[in-house]
């Protein structure tokens, strides 16, 4: 939940990530390719929004290389 806004003529801005959500996972076992999806849900159930993405955990970039 970012917060319950009552419309207004001020704008509202919420940090996306917040501190120490940008911090990869260390070690052998946080490495992979991770998926994720976001959805901006309003109190009625109602989707604005939604998308997928995915990023890679690695080690060594420029040993994968899809040069």
């Amino acid at each position: 939940m970012l917060g319950s806004f009552p419309p207004g003529s001020t704008v509202h801005n919420v940090i996306f990530p917040r501190n120490g959500w940008d911090e990869a996972p260390s070690g052998l076992l946080g490495r992979g390719d991770y998926k994720g999806k976001h959805q901006f849900i309003d109190d009625d159930g109602k989707v604005h929004l939604e998308y997928e993405y995915s990023f890679s955990v690695r080690k060594d970039w420029a040993s994968t290389s899809d040069d």
